[in-house]
């Protein structure tokens, strides 16, 4: 679509030359930009927010598995401490 709009070039109706001041295009083609565009933001919208999830369900399951190592010590440690007494 990038490729296509940069390629894209208008007749000056002035001048008759091609141009990049005003692009004139009809209404079937500016439909068409229009839903692949909003299509497009919305699929970067939704993958941005998986990604964000993401990361916080991954910093949340590393917080987890620390509670579980420190947890796992301590009971290590009262083990140790019961076999001494």
């Amino acid at each position: 679509m990038a490729s296509f709009l940069r390629s894209y070039n208008c007749l000056d109706e002035e001048t008759g030359q091609s141009g990049s001041q005003a692009l004139l295009i009809d209404e079937d083609l500016f439909v068409y930009i229009v839903e692949r565009y909003d299509g497009f933001s919305r699929l970067v919208e939704q993958f941005n927010a998986v990604e964000e999830r993401a990361q916080y369900i991954s910093r949340h399951t590393h917080e987890i598995n620390m509670r579980g190592l420190d947890m796992l010590a301590n009971q290590m440690n009262l083990e140790k401490i019961h076999r001494r007494a």
